[in-house]
């Protein structure tokens, strides 16, 4: 008994060694992009050395001073809560001015302290803050120290984006792009808005705008005035809007203009709201990209307070008749997935980097990037220099319908669009805003999430509203999106057509635009690519993608399931045991950014060059014999056992017909049915261990189960054993069959232990006896579990046929028989006669079981998520 506790400690002890995770540091950004100074906003730049301390609690108080340097922007792999600190300097020069910290990403939670006072906090990673920051609280003549505790962990109710699974990205903790303090004047300019309305020939508009003005400290304006102190809760100043041509001669391009007066109390804002009319305009387009310039003058008489310029452009984009317009005419969405990731960098990527892969991605004719979530500003810049759309999703992905009902995760849905609306909106680039995908479009409660969201669109900005969807599916938001977009990544080529053309005569107003063809691995099901053609074979399965889709009359194009490859936030059973199990291999260039197989073909069919020739042979997957053998030796085992004991083959063969006089002589101790007992038990052991592990392998590349599996092992290391045990059966098969005979023998103790407190006194060896021969037919599971995977085939769950569910049930069966078989045992040898009690003991352990599965499947959301995969999946 000491033995047994004592091994159990060191097991435990040992898994919590495992489940401790240490964050590591990515390289840096060691070029941040910071906004340019001007006369009236300075620049103090928090990017370089900073100190880090990990630390186990979700505040400042922390008794060790273990600090390590770090600099930022960077970004770290690991959970964990991460205090950052920086020291920095104050000019006195900037007394009476307006501070405002700004952290363009810091994922996941911030808390920040400036000088041990408490500033503000911010939840998401991919929107851009802002806090204000009391200039009281600064110390003008010496240091200044900022604190920022980050908490990058996700969990499954109340994160945005929830925990990942296999097809989500990486969660990248730290201050991973630039964090700086603006310096402004007294008052500030924020919250710009430009809607700009346009005449039927599209030559003239009138621009909408509105802003706010803020004073934040109650000191006198230096102006010529004198201002009486009755007055200083008011303040009246005038504005001026000017809207001109980027990089133009002012003397010959013409300037717009607009001015008035405002008064508002200080402490608050005041809003601005007006017009500019503009004539001869000339328009954004993908291949002439002119820009504006929007500059917002604040003044006090003749006295110039504050000066705000922001680049705009105007283009009018328009959904009509099943058609996607710029600016008038008809375009074709040429799009990829766009991942701000980079090996080594994590999702702190260089500006160069950035501006290299915009380049790149519009010499080859793409005129569209979708991102999963806010993109850094930097980015939209580059398209709008360069002239490509824009689909920014907030990290709405991979919800279950059950999370719509939670009031708090809906207004933290809401308050993320509105965040990443009011930073981007000004981006003539940004195409669409798309509130998400995979989640259950077709519930109440999702339908007033969107129209709840629709209206948070139309109030802060004039573009239409996107959403991903299925072909298959009936949904209730499709009809209220301007664009949904259908992800094609669970529909067959087969059906493609078909199942199109379905959703346009559901939809005929919609325009029939793809995402997430160019699936890879993983829709192979049970064929496997030779190694040397697998590149060959993900260009190939695009390329028929886009032939077949180009066939179709009314397609208004699409997006590709990526441009660069990205890791996932959980290791990918459908990947296999390599090196890459962490990569999500849909990318058209790879981890380390070298061009694949697939970009040459996306390049050329964007481009209309020439098609380069694609084949790919695939064979059928390789039968693993290691079952059979594991299998084959089990049977020679029982066998030699058989014919070299006469007691242990009379047990047997009486444990297969007559199990009850087996018990009755365990009741009364005697010796014969102890012949081969621990033997036998490890037999059974690893004929369960044969069976769950020959089963689980014919899962293994099944993406449902693959998510599902993320559910209830969320910690990396162990999702990576998992991973390691289904795809090596070699090392699966002895290790669990060790585990579930000290498993079943820790069982007997319990059981042992639980009968002398019930005054049965039943020993150790009793209960065992009963557990072997109880459980002595799952023997004849073992050739079963030898062929199991030919039997039912490696395949989509919905395409394994009636063998995998008649298989299901046979393991059903099994598992209850035998709780009945031991519940029988036990009762005989605790001399307990009443058939009731045997009825209401075995129906006790059958309940007891259940409800311990229905319990870890709750916990762990399985029910949730496996809705979600049915819906997603069409299963």
């Amino acid at each position: 008994m000491n033995r047994v506790l004592l091994l159990f400690l060191v097991f435990y002890s040992f898994s919590c060694s495992i489940l401790q995770e240490e964050i590591v540091f990515l390289k840096p950004n060691l070029s941040p992009k910071l906004p340019q100074e001007t006369e009236f906003s300075k620049i103090i730049d928090l990017n370089g050395d900073w100190f880090y301390l990990q630390t186990g609690k979700n505040n400042f108080e922390d008794e060790t001073a273990n600090w390590q340097k770090v600099k930022i922007p960077s970004c770290y792999e690991g959970e964990g809560n991460v205090i950052f600190k920086k020291v920095f300097r104050v000019d006195t020069k900037f007394k009476n001015k307006t501070f405002k910290l700004n952290a363009l990403g810091i994922n996941y939670k911030a808390t920040i302290r400036l000088n041990g006072d408490r500033i503000g906090n911010h939840i998401g990673g991919y929107n851009s803050f802002k806090v204000n920051i009391d200039p009281n609280l600064i110390n003008f003549n010496g240091e200044n120290t900022l604190e920022i505790l980050v908490e990058n962990t996700l969990d499954k109710e109340n994160t945005l984006p929830l925990k990942h699974q296999i097809w989500g990205w990486r969660n990248y903790g730290g201050i991973f792009r630039e964090i700086f303090i603006l310096i402004e004047p007294e008052i500030t300019i924020s919250e710009i808005k430009a809607s700009p309305e346009f005449s039927p020939d599209l030559q003239n508009a009138s621009l909408n705008f509105s802003f706010l003005l803020e004073k934040q400290n109650a000191q006198l304006i230096h102006s010529k005035q004198t201002i009486s102190p009755n007055s200083l809760s008011k303040i009246s100043v005038g504005y001026e809007i000017e809207v001109k041509p980027v990089n133009s001669d002012s003397t010959i391009s013409e300037t717009f203009k607009n001015n008035g007066k405002i008064v508002f109390e200080i402490n608050e804002t005041g809003k601005v709201n007006g017009s500019v009319k503009l004539t001869k305009l000339k328009l954004w387009e993908l291949n002439d990209t002119n820009l504006y310039e929007i500059r917002i003058n604040v003044f006090n008489d003749s006295l110039l307070l504050n000066s705000v310029t922001q680049k705009i452009g105007f283009k009018e984009t328009e959904i009509r008749n099943n058609k996607i317009l710029l600016n008038g005419k008809q375009i074709k969405i040429q799009g990829v997935n766009y991942f701000e990731e980079l090996k080594d960098y994590g999702n702190s990527v260089p500006a160069n980097i950035l501006q290299e892969e915009i380049l790149t991605l519009k010499s080859i004719g793409c005129n569209l990037i979708y991102s999963f979530f806010p993109l850094h500003p930097y980015v939209l810049e580059l398209c709008n220099n360069y002239g490509i759309l824009v689909i920014e999703q907030i990290p709405l992905w991979a919800v279950p319908k059950e999370k719509f009902q939670n009031k708090h995760y809906i207004e933290l849905i809401k308050e993320n669009f509105f965040q990443t609306i009011s930073r981007d909106r000004l981006n003539v680039s940004v195409f669409a805003w798309s509130v998400g995908g995979r989640f259950d479009s077709n519930t109440k409660e999702s339908l007033e999430l969107a129209k709840s969201l629709i209206k948070i669109s139309k109030e802060l900005d004039y573009r239409p509203l996107a959403c991903q969807t299925t072909p298959l599916s009936e949904d209730l938001i499709t009809s209220i999106i301007d664009l949904p977009i259908l992800n094609l990544e669970f529909t067959p080529i087969e059906t493609l057509e078909k199942d199109l053309g379905d959703w346009q005569k559901r939809f005929p107003s919609k325009p029939l635009v793809t995402f997430d063809y160019g699936y890879f691995l993983e829709n192979t099901t049970n064929k496997k690519l030779k190694q040397e053609n697998e590149l060959d074979y993900q260009a190939k399965l695009i390329l028929d993608f886009l032939e077949k889709l180009d066939k179709i009359p009314t397609y208004c194009g699409g997006i590709i399931a990526a441009f660069n490859e990205w890791k996932s936030d959980e290791p990918m059973l459908t990947r296999g045991f390599s090196n890459e199990k962490m990569i999500s291999k849909r990318g058209l260039v790879d981890y380390e950014r070298k061009n694949k197989k697939s970009f040459e073909v996306v390049a050329a069919k964007f481009s209309g060059n020439r098609l380069p020739f694609v084949s790919a042979e695939v064979s059928e997957d390789s039968t693993n014999y290691t079952y059979s053998i594991f299998g084959l030796i089990l049977l020679l085992a029982l066998g030699f056992m058989y014919s070299s004991n006469q007691r242990f083959r009379e047990n047997f063969i009486r444990s297969l017909n007559h199990l009850k006089v087996l018990f009755f002589e365990i009741e009364n101790n005697r010796v014969a049915v102890y012949d081969y007992l621990f033997q036998q038990l490890f037999l059974i052991s690893a004929a369960f261990s044969l069976s769950i592990f020959s089963f689980l392998y014919t899962l293994k590349r099944n993406t449902a189960f693959d998510c599902l599996l993320s559910q209830f092992l969320e910690n990396e290391t162990l999702k990576n054993f998992a991973v390691t045990l289904i795809w090596r059966p070699i090392f699966s098969l002895p290790l669990f069959s060790v585990l579930i005979f000290m498993l079943l023998l820790a069982s007997s103790v319990l059981i042992s232990m639980a009968s002398y407190l019930l005054k049965f006194n039943l020993s150790f060896r009793q209960i065992t006896s009963v557990l072997v021969w109880s459980g002595s037919f799952v023997i004849f599971t073992i050739p079963v579990g030898m062929f199991l995977p030919q039997i039912i085939g490696i395949n989509y769950l919905n395409e394994q046929g009636p063998a995998f569910y008649f298989i299901c049930g046979v393991y059903a069966f099994i598992l209850l028989n035998l709780l009945y078989r031991i519940s029988d045992g036990i009762t005989i040898v605790a001399k307990s006669e009443n058939r009731l009690s045997k009825i209401i003991f075995t129906l006790f352990n059958i309940l007891v079981v259940s409800y311990l599965i229905w319990y870890f499947l709750e916990a762990n959301q399985i029910f949730e998520y496996y809705k979600l995969l049915a819906y997603i999946n069409a299963i």
